[in-house]
Order: C-alpha cells, then structure tokens, then sequence
C-alpha cells in the first residue's frame, strides 16, 4: 500500500463528531458516531450471549452496521490510520500466519526503505481500553493501523498463497505416502500386477480353454457377490426413521464452516447463495467459503458482481497440478474457523436445518463419531428416463445400501457432498486426497481405518441428476474412475488393512470399488451369454447343466437376471415413494443404461492408465421446472417448516 493510500485515514479530521463528549464512554461514542440505537446495541448484546458470539459479529451479520463502517468508526475514534485493503507485498508469509485466517487480529507490514508497521483488528468488546492504551502515544499510532477483518483475511491468503497450494498438493503425500493416490500402483504392486498378467498369458497358450474358463468364473462370481450385496441393501429400504423436530435450543453454538468448491459455475451463483443463505444457524456463526480457482473468470466475476452476506468469504486457489475439487476443498481447509465443516456442491440445496440435525447428533455422541452423511435426493427425477434411472439409484443408495453400511459399521463410501465432518478428526486423517478423483470414497476408508465411525442424517440435500448422456458419462467415468484408485491404494497394505477394518470391511470394499468396475466392464460379456443361452434354446442344444460351459452358461444367466430385478426393484422403490406409475418401457431402459455404463468403464480405465489425476468437469445449470417432493416427506417438510418458523 503507498503512503496515498493512508489518506483513507481518520487522523486529522476524519468522520463528523468523531470525538468523544465530555464525560462520555469511547464505546459509548462509537455507537453515536455509528448511529446505533441503544435497541439495536442491547438486542445485538443478546444474540451474542445466546449465540456465544462478539458483538460486532452480531451488528455486522444483523445489517446494523457494514464491517468497513464500523472499523473505519473505530480508527477514527481513536486517532488511528484506517486501511481498507493490506498490500499482500507487505505481509511475509509463514506457517504460523495461518492463525490470522482463523480469528484476525495483528499482522506485520514491512515496507521497503520505512519502518515497519502493525495492521491491527481491535476487539469491540476491548475498545474502550485499547482507546486508553494508545491514547498518549504518537510514536504506536504511526506504527500502527486499523484494518477490517476481512481485509486482514484477503492479504494473508494471497501472502500464502503458493506455500498453501504446495500443502495441499502434498501435504497428505509426505505424511502418509500409502493413503495418497499421487501414484496409480507402488512398486510391489506393478511388479505383482505384471508378474499376474504374464503368468496367466503363459497358461493361456497351454490351456486357453481351461483359463478362460477360470476367468469367466472368477469374474462371474465378483459379480454374484455385488449383486447379492446390493439385494441384501434393499432391505433396508424404509427402516430409517424420520426427520424429527429438532431442540428449540442447543445452548450457545459453535462456528459451524461451509466449503462449496466452484469451477466454471457462474450459472447457478444465484441459486447457490440463496441455498446457503436459508441455512438455519446464526450468520454471525457460520463461516460459509465459496473455493474458486483464480483464473476462473466466469465464477468469480458471477460472484463480484453479487453483494454477499458479510458471513461468505471468496477463497482464491492458485493454479496448481492436479486440478481437482480435493485439492480446493484442502486448500480451504487452513482457513476453517468453524469446529465442524461441511462441505456442498455448487448446485446442492440443502435442507435449512442440516446443520442442526448434525450438530444434535454430534453433541449427542462422542468424538469417534468423526462424519455425518446427509441423503441426496434428486429433484428433476420426471426430467427423461436418464434422471429417472439416475435418481432411482441414488435412492437405493442412500436409503438402502449407506444405510446398511451404517448398520453394520462397515467403511461408508461417502457422498461427494452434504458430508458434515468434526474438524479435528478430518485433520488427524490428513484431510482430502487431492489426487483421488472420488475423495468422498476415499476419505470414508480413511476414517474407518483410523477408527472414526460415519453416522447418517435424514435432512437431505437436493440435486439435479444430469439429463444428457454425454455429461453423464463423464461423470460416471470419473467415479468409476475414483473407485479404482480408492481399491489400489486401500490394497498397498494389505495385512494392515485387514487388522483396521476386519475380513467383512476389506470384503465390502472390494465388491464395492472394484466389483462394481468389474461388473460394468462386463455387461456386453453377460449380453453376449444371454444371446448364446437363447440360440441354444432355439436350437434345442443346450450344454449338459453339469458341465462346465453349462455351469458358466447358468450363472451368467442368473447373474443378468439377478441383476436386472434388483434395478426393477430400484426404480419401482422409488415410483412408490414417489407416489406415481412406473412409465411403461422405463423398464426396457434398464439395459441400455448398462451399455452406458460399459461405456464409462473402460473410459475410466483408459484414464487411470494416461491421465489419473484429470476431474471430469459436471456442468451445472440452476433449477428449472417442476420439483419432485416424496409424497411421504411433504408433511415432514411443512412440519420442519413450521418448526423453524416457530424459532
């Protein structure tokens, strides 16, 4: 900052009656120099004894004053230069900076040529004595400034910029070089990966038929086992309970952090802020970070132009291999405030009192519960057969197979979002992998392994299925994708493993990651086994059953019919919830959404061979249409409703 830029300070003149009167509190002269009624100050005063919160967070977050307002006031009280903005050359970066992102209070400017100075952010509450400390001292005024909080903020993300992207880039690498994905396959893994490929290519030229024939097997049963899995899944299907009204008060809160990663999102800004602003926690204690990369012109000049609540801050990431929303979301992480953090995407609409039920259920149990998993509900469900089948399997998911997992305390492979995380055990697991294209998959193992449990929410959040097949694609390759890199990184330790999560847990995972991969690779195979069955038939040459082509034959069969009644099952779950008749060749749909996802299969193995590391970017457009509400939960939600109107 140049010297022209201290005219911005109060020192000669500065605001009109910007002095004390005779007899008169410095506190006292502030709110009159504010314009604050008494009414506004005692009732701020409350809020911050029923929130635990400071009482310029309340004035601020209640519109009773601006936050450059109040600290320019404050400068000009008490004969100090005011800033509204910290040159980032001026502010040397190091480790124990970050403390300053946290609760803003003093930081060092040095100036070529000059002495240094300290930006300071003085504490409302302490005004009256930091007046009284300063008051005879001409040398500490010209050595001092007051800036807002805000501005402190800015100057000490850009002055750490570059060290924090390096962190987040390898930070969990260099601590734990096994739970990070930065390498596809570690070296016994590629030598055994190898040693397997050409052992069984040798045995292959001797008895091909013999080790086609064990292959076809091997692979027949993964795919019974993912199946069988899934099915049992369905069976919990409506054991969870209902969304219950939540305590009128919780005693004082805790600062509750909202990360939402944006890339190439101006088109649902609007819609997104309007999301978390319907929230249901006090502003003055939600500390909401929209995370945007900093050549993304499109998001940020969306979010410039758009006044925000003085509760959200714009988090800038500097360009940095991988470009990943993990890599972001860690970024971000250095500059939480709260004591729980979750995390949303850029078109999520979360239920407003998500973060009350989690709060609930964290105070309610003990520090090993370390994640709570809100259900995602898809809205635009009636928008074609795609966001149909889409939306069936996210309720059979979230209703039914994470219910299951919960059940059973085996590792839940968490939500991409509406995950609501304790701060101090994300830190202790290393936080998100930010070469893990599925962090959400991975980060759950993680947990598990350190012995965390993942608990469930029923407030959910709500989302909008993709409605093109090329978009869907993409985003399904990419989880596929994920899933491959979680399978071989849980498998680099494999004795370890077993002791963390038991034979079940380690068994799960791999039907789960792995046996999915498998199963979608395979559906043509399985097509091609339908077809021969039904040529046969016709032919009336079927092989004996107890033969080993005729047993293969028989499991393939069983597999796709297996398979496909259990999608039935799916989307006739959700038709009922939904209140509405299945559409008649929905059904026939059901194949041609495997060949899609074939499709994405061997896409996702193409990258993780090329390009592991790439994130496949899932456009998003706002809110359109008609809603889709479960004809079961509309009085659940007009009760919640009430509820929260009743606070």
């Amino acid at each position: 900052m140049q010297e022209d830029d201290d005219a911005t300070a109060g020192t000669d003149g500065g605001l009109p009656g910007s002095r004390p009167e005779d007899g008169e509190d410095m506190l006292q002269a502030l709110f009159r120099l504010l314009q604050l009624s008494s009414g506004q100050v005692e009732a701020a005063l409350e809020r911050a004894g029923l929130h635990g919160s400071r009482l310029e967070d309340e004035l601020i977050a209640g519109g009773a004053v601006e936050e450059e307002a109040l600290y320019r006031a404050m400068a000009d009280l008490s004969d100090f230069t005011f800033l509204d903005a910290l040159s980032t050359e001026e502010v040397s970066d190091a480790d124990a900076l970050d403390v300053q992102l946290k609760r803003p209070s003093v930081v060092r400017l040095k100036r070529a040529g000059q002495a240094p100075r300290m930006a300071l952010v003085p504490d409302l509450g302490d005004f009256s004595r930091f007046c009284h400390r300063f008051r005879d001292s001409i040398t500490h005024r010209r050595s001092h400034v007051i800036t807002t909080p805000s501005a402190l903020r800015r100057a000490v993300w850009e002055a750490g910029a570059t060290r924090r992207a390096e962190q987040a880039v390898s930070a969990l690498f260099h601590r734990e070089p096994f739970d990070s994905a930065r390498m596809t396959l570690i070296s016994w893994q590629a030598f055994s990966l190898g040693g397997l490929v050409l052992t069984v290519a040798q045995w292959a030229i001797y008895w091909p038929f013999l080790v086609l024939g064990g292959l076809h097997l091997f692979l027949s049963l993964v795919y019974s086992m993912t199946i069988f899995l899934r099915w049992k899944s369905l069976f919990y299907i409506g054991r969870e309970e209902e969304p219950t009204a939540l305590p009128e008060s919780e005693g004082r809160l805790p600062v509750y952090s909202v990360l939402v990663a944006l890339h190439r999102e101006g088109a649902v800004i609007e819609q997104l802020v309007s999301a978390l602003t319907a929230l249901d926690w006090p502003a003055s204690r939600l500390d909401i970070k929209l995370v945007c990369e900093a050549d993304d012109r499109e998001t940020l000049d969306a979010l410039e132009t758009r006044r925000l609540p003085p509760h959200f801050e714009m988090v800038r990431v500097p360009y940095c291999l991988p470009r990943t929303k993990p890599k972001a979301l860690t970024y971000a992480l250095a500059g939480v405030r709260g004591a729980f953090v979750t995390v949303f995407d850029a078109e999520d609409r979360p239920d407003p009192g998500q973060l009350r039920e989690a709060y609930h259920r964290f105070r309610q149990e003990d520090a090993g519960l370390a994640c709570l998993q809100a259900p995602l509900a898809i809205d635009n469900g009636s928008e074609g057969w795609l966001a149909t089948l889409f939306a069936c399997e996210y309720f059979a998911q979230f209703h039914g197979f994470l219910r299951m997992t919960e059940r059973h305390g085996w590792p839940m492979p968490l939500g991409g979002t509406s995950n609501h995380f304790r701060v101090k055990a994300l830190l202790d697991v290393g936080g998100w992998d930010p070469h893990n294209v599925t962090e959400d998959a991975d980060l759950g193992l993680r947990l598990a392994r350190k012995g965390y449990r993942v608990g469930l929410l029923r407030r959910p959040t709500r989302e909008n299925a993709p409605t093109r097949q090329k978009i869907w694609i993409g985003q399904r390759s990419r989880w596929l994708k994920g899933w491959l890199q979680t399978f071989l990184v849980s498998l680099r330790q494999p004795v370890l493993l077993l002791r963390e999560v038991g034979w079940t847990g380690v068994g799960v995972l791999i039907i789960n990651s792995a046996g999915t991969v498998l199963s979608a690779l395979l559906y043509p195979f399985f097509f091609l086994t339908l077809g021969l069955i039904a040529i046969c038939a016709w032919r009336g040459t079927l092989p004996d059953p107890h033969s080993l082509t005729g047993l293969l034959l028989m499991l393939d069969g069983l597999n796709m019919v297996a398979g496909y009644a259990y999608y039935l099952t799916a989307v006739l779950w959700w038709h009922r919830r939904m209140q509405r008749p299945l559409p008649l060749l929905l059904p026939l749909r059901i194949p041609y959404l495997w060949m899609m996802l074939t499709l994405a299969a061997w896409k996702a193995l193409g990258q993780l061979i090329r390009n592991p590391h790439r994130w496949e970017k899932t456009p998003h457009e706002p809110v359109g249409g008609t809603i889709d509400t479960p004809a079961a939960g509309r009085a659940d939600a007009l009760e919640t409703d009430r509820t929260l109107a009743s606070r």
